[in-house]
């Protein structure tokens, strides 16, 4: 679900700037119940929320289901993932992967994008 606030926050007395995080907080949840639910119904025993306002408000919310269905705290994956990252590193070496998406920039790739 993704849902854009850019023209909404520019009053002058910043009431909507104020208003929408609590309309986000209370909005959110319902609507992706109601777009998980059929997923779930179908068997999904876990949905990840996509997006960064989505994520920051499950972050805040405990033990969140839609069904059955777990509602991940993407925030929280996010932390465990990079520990285990550096605790992989230090107990056998492994390292990050440098083939298709993680590969480094050519020199040129990151020359212009350092200049810009």
């Amino acid at each position: 679900m993704r849902l854009e606030f850019g023209r909404m926050n520019k009053t002058r007395d910043g009431f909507l700037n104020r208003l929408v995080p609590v309309v986000a907080f209370l909005l959110i949840p319902f609507g992706l119940r109601g777009q998980a639910l059929i997923s779930t119904i179908a068997g999904v025993e876990v949905v990840i929320p996509a997006g960064g306002l989505p994520s920051l408000l499950f972050s805040r919310i405990k033990n969140f289901r839609v069904g059955r269905a777990v509602v991940l705290d993407c925030i929280a994956v996010l932390a465990k993932t990079a520990e285990l990252a550096v605790a992989l590193q230090r107990f056998n070496g492994t390292g990050a992967s440098r083939l298709a998406t993680f590969q480094k920039p050519s020199a040129k790739a990151l020359k212009e994008f350092l200049d810009n």
